[in-house]
C-alpha cells in the first residue's frame, strides 16, 4: 500500500462504486477509502436507487443520527427494506432488523410470493438444504414457508403428542434440548398453536431504567444478568445515548498544567483514566514526555509555530502529511484551538 495516496486520480470514483472496488484500484485498504469519502461528505455508493416517492413525507433526520422508529414504523413492509432504507438514508439491514422485531413481514411476502418450482421442496427437506440446492438465501426460504404456512421440516418429524403439553412452560432452549431437535422446530410448533413463548430472562425496567446511559451496556447486563443486546436494545428504543467512558468525559482543562511534569502512567492514576488517553492529550498539545534522566525538556518532534496558521485551512489529513504525523493529532490540535474544520467552513460558504 503507497505510503501517500494522489487522491486527485481517484476522488472522482468516490461514491460511484462501493469502497471495496476503489480500494482494489488505489491499492489501499477499505477504510482508508471510507474516511475518504466522509471527509468530502460523498454519500456511499448505492446498487439501487429508488424514485422519490410524491406521496412518500418523511421526516428530516440529522445525518448519522440515531433513528426514532416510531415515525417510520407505519411504513415498514409497505416497501422493500432497500428502498425504506434508501429513503431513511441507513443500511438495509437496519430496517430488516426493526421490521423483524416488530413481527412485520417483509415486502414482497406481503403480496404474495411468485409460484416458482422450487416451493414444492418446501417441507421436503431443511430450509437450508432447500436454499443449498436453488441457490438462494435460507432466509428467502424461511419467508415462502412462513407464507404458505408451513412448518419447519424438522418439526413434521417429531411425534408432538408427548411434547404439546409442555409447550409455553419452558424455554423453547431447554424444551429443545430434552427433545433432541433445534429451538426452531420447539418454535414453530409453538406458533401453529398460538402459545405464546416464556422469556428466559424477564427485566422490570421500571427498577433499571435509569441506569441506562449511565454505565456501559455489558456492566448494566451483569447487574441485572441479562444479555448485553437485551440492554442495547431497550436503550436503543428509548433513544438513550451509549454510555461514554468516564475517561473521555474529564475536563482536560484541569489537569492541563500537569501534562509532562510527570510520566502519562503516574497522571492517568491520579485522574482515574488509561495512560494511552493521557499520551493523546498530551500529543494533541504538543507537549514533550516526562524524562526525568535529561536536565532539560525532550524537544518534541513537530514544529506546530510553523504550521498552526494552516489548521482549518486545508484537509487534517493533508496538514498531517505535511506535518508528518497523524490526522488524529491535526484534529486533535484544530479543536483545542477552536478551529472549525475544512469541510464544514466550505459547507458553511455554500
Amino acid at each position: 500500500m503507497p505510503s501517500r495516496i494522489n487522491w486527485s486520480s481517484y476522488d472522482h470514483l468516490l461514491g460511484t462504486m462501493p469502497d471495496r472496488i476503489v480500494a482494489e484500484k488505489v491499492e489501499c485498504s477499505n477504510a482508508t477509502v471510507f474516511k475518504r469519502r466522509r471527509e468530502l461528505g460523498i454519500s456511499a455508493y448505492r446498487k439501487h436507487s429508488f424514485p422519490a416517492q410524491k406521496s412518500l413525507r418523511l421526516p428530516a433526520r440529522k445525518k448519522g443520527g440515531s433513528i426514532n422508529w416510531g415515525e417510520y414504523a407505519h411504513l415498514l413492509g409497505t416497501m422493500t427494506d432497500a428502498e425504506l432504507a434508501y429513503h431513511i438514508d441507513c443500511s438495509p439491514g437496519t430496517v430488516s432488523q426493526q421490521r423483524n422485531a416488530l413481527g412485520i413481514p417483509t415486502f414482497d411476502c406481503a403480496r404474495g410470493p411468485k409460484y416458482q418450482p422450487w416451493h414444492e421442496l418446501i417441507g421436503t427437506m431443511p430450509d437450508a438444504q432447500v436454499a443449498k440446492q436453488v441457490g438462494i438465501s435460507r432466509e428467502r426460504v424461511r419467508q415462502v414457508r412462513k407464507y404458505l404456512d408451513m412448518p419447519v421440516y424438522e418439526c413434521m418429524l417429531i411425534d408432538w403428542s408427548a411434547w404439546d403439553e409442555k409447550l409455553g412452560t419452558m424455554h423453547d432452549d431447554d424444551l429443545a434440548e430434552m427433545i433432541g431437535c433445534s429451538k426452531g422446530a420447539v418454535s414453530s410448533r409453538r406458533a401453529t398453536l398460538g402459545i405464546e413463548c416464556v422469556r428466559r430472562y424477564i427485566v422490570d425496567w421500571r427498577e433499571w431504567g435509569h441506569l441506562l446511559g449511565t454505565m456501559s451496556d455489558y456492566t448494566l447486563a451483569e447487574r441485572i444478568e441479562c444479555p448485553p443486546s437485551m440492554v442495547a436494545h431497550h436503550r436503543k428504543r428509548l433513544n438513550i445515548k451509549p454510555f461514554i467512558k468516564f475517561a473521555m468525559r474529564h475536563n482536560w482543562s484541569k489537569w492541563e498544567h500537569l501534562l509532562g511534569t510527570m510520566s502519562d502512567a503516574k497522571l492517568s492514576k491520579l485522574i482515574g483514566c488509561q495512560p494511552s488517553t493521557v499520551g493523546v492529550q498530551r500529543r494533541m498539545r504538543s507537549i514533550p514526555t516526562h524524562n526525568p534522566k535529561h536536565k532539560g525538556p525532550k524537544p518534541y518532534k513537530y514544529d506546530w509555530d510553523k504550521y498552526d496558521h494552516l489548521l482549518g485551512t486545508m484537509f487534517d489529513r493533508e496538514l498531517a502529511e505535511m506535518v508528518g504525523c497523524s490526522h488524529v493529532l491535526v484534529a486533535g490540535r484544530r479543536r483545542i484551538r477552536g478551529i472549525k474544520s475544512y469541510y464544514h467552513q466550505q459547507k458553511e460558504i455554500e
